[in-house]
């Protein structure tokens, strides 16, 4: 049957006629099943009315008909009648109109057709059905809504028990604050906790609040005797006390002992709780009499006690406590012992014989090794077999089998802490698994425990509840071991993994996948999970990181992270006695890769003697350095994998010509780890060339790029072939070679060509030549390096059409090409180049024949998803169209360089970057004039990059989240209202706005606060730049380090001093062209330590 509630929304219905009224009233009142007797006379009524009709039916008249009043026959009770407050449902020709009535709750504040609920007016059952769902915190923060949310948060007797009021180092008094508020509340206090309180002062507040007071904790207190027996009078109702390390208390509390003298003029029947921890001016007097005046105590808790005590006085005590126990014995349910020394099998014989002792929560720490002959801890818990609490903490006397004895006779065991508990092993764990009401275990610092006791001891076969679970200081935990565990605990709310150098971001899956109802995790220390997110943050993400904390500085000096930083040293004096050398020295750090330019070195150094077995590549650029000097250094090197001489004098005639090669052994000395040798921008001779390579027989990679620079041509066709040479005679060990910038004909490719074993992976260099017509020496070596992976053929103006047609037949697994200035190359040979299916970055910067078409119709071939980087830097022949292409055909592109192509990028051209290519990280537009703020923030476009029907949609640059680079150098369109609105990176390393002429101050400002990130920052040629804007960058950009201001007419003196005062990081500073700044700026800025160059005019 179908009713509607009387708070149901009123139906708006057409008012029913006059004449039906009463009938229809009188038959909604009945039930269907009631026979009514007005149904008959109306029967008869309307044949009457039948008959008149059709008698005076001409003359049209009609006469009214009679209501005849009539009466039930009977009346009989139905489900209608027993609800007479409820609106039944009537039939759809019924028109009936009802009245809105809502409830309190659901009354609107106003009657402008808005609802707005009284959340206020909830029935008081439904608030605290709501606030049993949400924490204690959650609770009080909804009390402060409105009165009756305070009271359901306060008032409430689960509440209250939840909440305890804590009172850290104030000051105990009526007229002053907190005190004075608690001291005439409304609400009632029952839960008090005092930490660092003087109570010296007279209040009413014990008066006033004591008769509620159940339980008062007293922490590190100063109060004394006669303070705190008007305090204990006041509090009838206290069921638990706790005082810990109030050593004032009984310091000078004196008792006669002679006499009978009672602690208290009072008795506290109500007391369950008492604990004494960590108080150690009290003496067996004190505690006799103490618990005299408590007769009902229940739990006892003296841990942390005793120690200050002589042996006998300790033994005393503990007789005491275990008098104490003997009389409370059919009551007595908690007793926690912890860290009381002396505590040794004796005592646990006297608590074990205790009969009738069945404590449900136990609290002891065991250090003494148990005796091989009826050992009373053993007898102790084969008594107490009704335990739910056992806490172990630091036992290390408790051995498997005292484990095993626990677990065999304590079935009902919810709580189980063996923290520190150094015997145990997978033995004593195998059964833990049977415990059917465990629900919290500690097995933290248990470091004999190993995974596979984790694994079949502790977790099981069996799903299980288990709520909380500590495994802190634990390094054997795997991931198969977290599977199984989050897999059988699905209900598990804290878990402790806390300095678990195992757990790796896999288990980390694993919590996020199936423990949803976890509520507490720790992974603090967890080195190898901090590893595994350090790998996704660049070194100098890691490197800020590192200053967070000791952990975290530890993670970022990772063996693997040091090989990506790089310890440059310019120009500094190589001393032991002086800055740098003098910190370097004595570093708590390893330094595998090293970088030293326009340094003299010294060999004698401790640096070396300390750093040398850990340095995996050492790069030397413009040294002066002697070939004993270079042998001395890389003796110290056990571990060298590359070695790099960059413009060094090291290779000068003069120092090579007195160099006696076999008379001083040399061909004896050799350093067979060097994989890598780079010889670059050098000029030196045969001798010296093989000198050099015979030192190193075991290499792999070689680099000679742009060598033999102002050298006659004879000359320096003899030192090719003599390379040449050399690369044959390695042929199966090298798999990188790079000469590249030294312009070689067809007779050195033939030699490489004819070198059947000579399978390279990388390959870097320069043809210019013209290729001949029959048999080419450059086809024939694409047609055998089929495992190429590198291809470098920059300014090789001899690679044609042909040559890339060969390359894609012949090399398939190519990833990275660079066609750098190959002008021989148009867009035939392009287009084919897409076809390479594992290509990943492309370079086709200037390539002055290629068109868009080339790059158009090979995005048709390309493998989308595999390229990554595509640059086409200086190319005007690109247009509009081609970087709409780019970016609906590339999504994944991590960098993308139109730098110098003025025609390709603009406003439109540009939203189609922002909008499709989400992975960038590297983007450079410089001199792209037709790039104004419209394009950079997508507002006020004149043609919408996007418009379907009435749907309009734009993007800005900021939508790349990923951007780390970017280069707008040149736009000279763009003003500050593109840094304000467009902006917002907040993993920008790198920014060049070099030229961008209406940048000012408004710019800069917004600028530093929405890219906190920024390493390197240009404004050379900005005229708008003043000292104002160089303040706000040292201030608000911390990790800048490169920051380059040359030729900005405005500053002056006063942004050196904010330089100096803030920018702590600053490497390298560019202010060429400055006039306004004084000629000593490298003695002004002396102060940064970390400065390495002053570029100025």
């Amino acid at each position: 049957m179908d009713f509607v509630c009387p708070v149901s929304v009123l139906l708006t219905v057409p008012k029913a006629p006059a004449q039906s009224s009463v009938p229809t009233e009188m038959s909604r009142s009945k039930s269907r099943d009631q026979p009514v007797e007005i149904a008959d006379g109306v029967q008869q009524e309307s044949g009457k009315r039948e008959k008149t009709s059709s008698k005076h039916g001409s003359k049209g008249k009609r006469t009214e008909p009679k209501v005849i009043p009539t009466q039930e026959k009977r009346k009989r009770d139905s489900i209608f009648t027993l609800f007479p407050d409820v609106q039944w449902k009537t039939h759809q020709e019924e028109n009936i109109q009802v009245p809105v009535e809502y409830c309190d709750w659901m009354a609107p504040f106003s009657c402008e057709g808005r609802f707005v609920p009284r959340y206020d007016l909830l029935p008081m059952e439904l608030i605290l059905k709501i606030f049993k769902q949400v924490n204690a915190s959650d609770r009080l923060a909804a009390s402060a809504t409105c009165r009756r949310w305070l009271e359901a948060a306060h008032y409430y007797e689960p509440f209250q028990r939840r909440m305890y009021f804590n009172f850290d180092r104030i000051e105990f008094s009526d007229e002053e604050g907190p005190i004075k508020y608690f001291t005439n509340a409304m609400r009632t206090l029952p839960y008090l906790t005092f930490t660092f309180v003087e109570f010296t002062k007279h209040s009413d507040f014990w008066l006033n609040n004591g008769a509620y007071i159940r339980e008062l904790t007293l922490r590190c207190c100063l109060i004394r005797k006669k303070k705190f027996i008007t305090i204990m009078k006041n509090l009838p109702l206290l069921e638990r006390l706790e005082l810990m390390q109030c050593d004032e208390l009984f310091k000078h509390w004196t008792l006669d002992y002679s006499t009978d003298e009672p602690m208290f003029p009072f008795t506290l029947n109500r007391l369950k709780h008492l604990s004494l921890a960590a108080c150690d001016y009290y003496n067996e007097y004190h505690f006799e009499r103490f618990v005299e005046a408590a007769p009902h105590l229940e739990s006892l808790d003296v841990s942390n006690c005793f120690i200050n005590l002589y042996l006998s006085r300790r033994m005393t005590m503990i007789a005491r406590v275990l008098r104490l126990v003997s009389k409370n014995r059919g009551i007595m349910k908690a007793l926690n012992i912890s860290d009381i020394p002396c505590f040794d099998d004796v005592a646990w014989h006297c608590l074990a014989e205790i009969g009738g002792l069945f404590l449900t929560h136990f609290t002891v720490t065991y250090t003494d090794r148990i005796p091989l002959k009826d050992p009373g801890i053993l007898k102790f818990f084969t008594v107490q077999t009704k335990l739910t609490h056992l806490d172990l903490t630091s036992s290390i006397g408790v051995n498997d089998a005292c484990l095993q004895l626990i677990v065999e006779n304590c079935p009902l065991l919810q709580v189980l802490k063996l923290r520190r508990c150094w015997l145990l092993s997978d033995e004593g764990v195998q059964d833990i698994h049977t415990l059917q009401h465990l629900r919290v275990l500690d097995v933290s610092s248990c470091e004999r425990i190993s995974d596979y006791g984790m694994r079949v001891g502790i977790v099981g076969k069996r799903a299980r509840r288990m709520d909380e679970m500590y495994f802190s200081l634990l390094c054997n935990l795997s991931d198969y071991t977290m599977y199984y565990l989050v897999l059988m605990f699905k209900n598990l709310q804290v878990l402790d993994l806390d300095s678990n150098a195992t757990i790796t971001d896999t288990s980390l899956q694993y919590l996020c996948c199936y423990s949803q109802d976890l509520r507490e995790l720790n992974l603090q220390s967890c080195s190898k999970l901090i590893v595994q997110i350090f790998q996704h943050l660049t070194p100098s993400d890691r490197r800020s990181a590192g200053y967070v904390c000791s952990r975290w500085y530890e993670a970022s000096t990772y063996f693997r992270f040091a090989e990506q930083t790089i310890l440059h040293l310019v120009g500094v004096e190589f001393d032991d006695f002086k800055a740098p050398l003098m910190n370097l020295v004595i570093a708590d750090r390893t330094f595998p890769v090293i970088k030293l330019s326009r340094v003299k070195l010294n060999v004698y150094s401790k640096f070396w003697q300390r750093n040398g077995p850990y340095v995996r590549e050492i790069t030397f650029e413009k040294c002066m350095i002697w070939r004993e000097r270079v042998i001395s250094l890389f003796k110290h090197m056990p571990n060298l994998r590359v070695a790099r001489f960059v413009e060094c004098d090291l290779l000068r005639d003069d120092l090579f010509r007195s160099w006696k090669f076999f008379d001083n052994g040399l061909y004896t000395i050799d350093f067979p780890t060097v994989e890598t040798l780079s010889l670059a921008k050098n000029n030196f001779s045969q001798l010296q060339f093989e000198s050099m390579v015979e030192m190193m027989p075991n290499l792999t990679r070689v680099d000679f790029s742009n060598c033999f620079r102002k050298m006659e041509t004879s000359r320096k066709m003899f030192l090719l072939s003599c390379i040449q040479k050399f690369i044959v005679r390695r042929q199966y060990d090298l798999r990188a070679v790079n000469i590249s910038g030294i312009p070689v004909d067809d007779i050195f490719l033939r030699g490489l060509a004819d070198a059947t074993g000579l399978l390279l992976d990388e390959l870097s260099v320069t043809y210019l030549e013209k290729m001949p017509v029959r048999e080419p020496a450059i086809i024939d070596l694409f047609r055998r390096q089929t495992k190429l992976r590198f291809l470098d053929v920059t300014g090789s103006t001899g690679i044609t059409d042909f040559c890339l047609e060969q390359i894609i037949k012949h090399i398939p697994g190519l990833r990275v090409l660079n066609m750098t200035g190959c002008w021989g190359v148009s867009d035939y040979g392009i287009k084919q180049i897409f076809r390479l299916q594992q290509l990943e970055s492309l370079t086709l910067s200037n390539c002055i024949r290629m068109s868009k078409y080339g790059i158009m119709d090979g995005a048709a071939f390309s493998n989308r998803k595999i390229l990554t980087e595509l640059h086409l830097e200086l190319l005007d022949t690109l247009d509009e169209e081609c970087v709409v292409k780019i970016g609906a055909n590339f999504p994944n592109l991590t960098v993308l360089n139109i730098g110098g192509s003025s025609t390709c990028i603009s406003d439109w051209s540009a939203q189609y970057i922002f909008c499709n290519l989400l992975n960038l990280e590297h983007l450079n537009v410089e001199r792209s004039t037709k790039l104004t703020d419209a394009g950079f923030t997508g507002i006020d476009l004149p043609e919408k990059t996007f418009s379907i029907w009435d749907v309009e949609e734009t993007f800005a640059i900021d939508r790349l989240k990923k951007l780390r680079i970017l280069k707008v150098s040149g736009c000279y369109r763009m003003t500050d209202f593109a840094l304000r609105y467009g902006f917002r990176f907040t993993e920008l390393k790198e920014l060049s706005l070099s030229r961008c002429h209406q940048i000012s101050e408004m710019g800069i400002e917004r600028l530093v606060a929405t890219c906190p990130a920024l390493e390197f920052l240009d404004l050379s040629e900005c005229p708008n730049i003043n000292d104002y804007c160089v303040k706000l960058i040292a201030t608000s950009l911390k990790r800048i380090s490169t920051l380059k201001l040359a030729n900005c007419p405005l500053l002056t003196e006063t942004c050196l001093e904010y330089l100096v005062k803030y920018c702590h990081n600053l490497k390298y500073l560019y202010v060429r062209g400055c006039h306004k700044l004084p000629p000593d700026i490298t003695e002004r800025l002396s102060s940064i330590s970390s400065l390495r160059q002053v570029y100025k005019s």
